[in-house]
């Protein structure tokens, strides 16, 4: 037992290095790997959900920090004429009962956007779903080109998934919400986005790795868990 401690405070040690480490460099490789943000007119832009808190009395102000940025980044794009419908991409996660995309409709028109603008895709529950739901939706609407986004960390594996399930050879173009040139000063706000990396670099092997049929049905049987 008094040689398991040192053993143990070694480990516990490396793993905080580690963490701060990590910290300390995610907003360097956060800029390797963000897609430099494109604009340009398209039949649709998608915004893809990044997470909303259990609703209590308005519904429209209950998104994440990600889709925050996310949505106002789909409205600068809408209000300088990129394009004249929205689809908003995302369904129902758990603790909340109301979906993302929802959530962004309620925001989009409390910001001025008409409803009828507004393509709802409630069905999707993670960044590869969104992509092959909102190509279903963009399919049966004859849409050629789709304006992307997502926040720039997360950007090109959402860019990827886009393309792997494109097969109507529709236009995909990237428009990052968040510069990465924002400033992380802070250790949480640096703890904040290597998190944000390590479920992307999570995500790459996941869609990677695991074979498609698996990882959709791993995927549909962990959200059952959770609803």
């Amino acid at each position: 037992m008094s040689s398991l401690l040192p053993r143990l405070s070694y480990y516990f040690c490396g793993v905080v290095l580690f963490a701060i480490g990590l910290a300390w460099i995610s907003p360097r490789i956060a800029g390797w790997i963000a897609l430099p943000a494109q604009e340009t007119k398209a039949d649709a832009i998608v915004l893809l959900g990044a997470g909303v808190y259990t609703p209590d009395v308005d519904l429209a102000m209950n998104l994440s920090m990600n889709s925050l940025q996310r949505a106002q980044r789909a409205l600068d794009l809408y209000r300088r004429g990129m394009s004249s419908r929205i689809i908003v991409s995302g369904g129902v996660i758990p603790p909340s009962h109301i979906s993302e995309a929802e959530s962004l409709s309620l925001f989009l028109q409390s910001s001025g956007v008409a409803e009828s603008t507004i393509i709802l895709e409630d069905r999707s529950f993670d960044t590869e779903s969104n992509a092959v739901e909102v190509l279903k939706l963009a399919k049966k609407r004859n849409f050629k080109s789709l304006l992307l986004v997502a926040t720039s960390v997360q950007m090109r594996r959402a860019y990827w998934l886009f393309n792997k399930y494109n097969t109507e050879g529709i236009q995909l173009i990237p428009s990052s919400a968040a510069s990465i040139e924002r400033k992380y000063r802070f250790l949480d706000e640096r703890m904040y986005l290597s998190g944000i990396l390590l479920h992307e670099s999570l995500g790459w092997m996941m869609n990677s790795l695991v074979p498609d049929a698996w990882r959709m049905k791993l995927n549909y049987f962990l959200r059952s868990l959770f609803s």
